[in-house]
Parts: C-alpha cells; sequence; structure tokens
C-alpha cells in the first residue's frame, strides 16, 4: 500500500546532499506502486518528480511543491547471459555484482554514479563504452495508461548522452501500441 508522507527533506536523498522538503513524498518498490502514486498526484492536481539514486540533480533549498517519488526497488536477478536489474539499483553496485558472479565488461562504467534507470535514461558512458552496449532490452511503464512495454535495445534508439526512450519516461509519448 502506498505511503504518501508530507514535508520530507530530500538532502539526504542526493548525493550532493542539498534540497529543501518535499510537500509530498513516496517511496516505490514496483510499477503499479508507481501508477497508484502518479494517479494520486494528478488526483490531487500537484505534478510528481522521480529520484532514484540522487545524483545528477540540484534540488532547490524551498519547498518542492509536489510529489517526490523515490524508487526504491534495488532487485536484481542473473539469469545464463542476462541479468534483470531494476531501475533503482545503483551501476557500481552492479558492476561489483556482476564481478563477484564472473562477468565482466562493464568495469569502465564503475566511476559513474547513480542508478541502472539513470544510466539508461542518459546512455551513461566512459572510456569509449556507454550502457547502450550491454543492455538487451528495457521496460517502460506508461504513466498515462499504466501499461508496461518491453523495448529491445534497436527500439530504444540510444543516442549520444541519450535514448528516445526518454521521451516515453518524460510522457512527451502518450501513448504506444
Amino acid at each position: 500500500m502506498l505511503k504518501i508522507r508530507e514535508n520530507i527533506p530530500i538532502a539526504p536523498l542526493t548525493t550532493f546532499r542539498i534540497g529543501g522538503n518535499a510537500k509530498y513524498f513516496t517511496e516505490i518498490e514496483n510499477i503499479k506502486d508507481l501508477v497508484v502514486a502518479i494517479k494520486w498526484a494528478n488526483d490531487i492536481q500537484i505534478s510528481y518528480l522521480l529520484l532514484a539514486g540522487g545524483s545528477n540533480v540540484l534540488i532547490s533549498d524551498g519547498v518542492i511543491n509536489a510529489l517526490v517519488i523515490k524508487i526504491s526497488d534495488r532487485s536484481y536477478i542473473f539469469n545464463g547471459e542476462l541479468v534483470r536489474v531494476s531501475a533503482g539499483f545503483i551501476l557500481s553496485e552492479l558492476i561489483d555484482k556482476a564481478s563477484e558472479s564472473g562477468w565482466g565488461g562493464l568495469e569502465k562504467l564503475y566511476g559513474i554514479p547513480g542508478t541502472i534507470g539513470g544510466a539508461v535514461r542518459g546512455n551513461a558512458g566512459a572510456f569509449d563504452l556507454e550502457i547502450k552496449d550491454f543492455v538487451a532490452s528495457v521496460s517502460a511503464c506508461n504513466l498515462v495508461t499504466g501499461q508496461v512495454k518491453t523495448f529491445n535495445n534497436a527500439e530504444c534508439s540510444f543516442t549520444y548522452r541519450g535514448v528516445i526512450l526518454n521521451q516515453i519516461l518524460n510522457g512527451i509519448l502518450q501513448k504506444w501500441n
């Protein structure tokens, strides 16, 4: 069940340790909770802000007049040649887990702060590698309908420090088939 809290400090949730209080705040563990949280925000006509690892964001010291939705799901499963990992999982921790499991290749991305979701959204990269080089598919939730769709690597249309999927994640594309 979704728990909405009020007047929650955001600074402890960011890597820069700056930012004011969220008027409303919730943590989610799955897509169902995300859809419920966004519906709640829409019902009371307030904007929402998604926050995962809190890196690469600067948040005002004032009151954030929105529902801040913290993505807290940090699950992962190694399955043969693939790993299924949640958007809230920290990239460097995934690289550690991969190494412990005998997987290699991601090491050059180790210093990049943030989560898998953020790394995919920004096509994070370093030393001539980008996250797109390792992504088989991405599941995204249409925040209007709640429908989840999986996009293969080519359908994501990765670009330098971006991905066409950003448009879906940002709500620019309102529906898909």
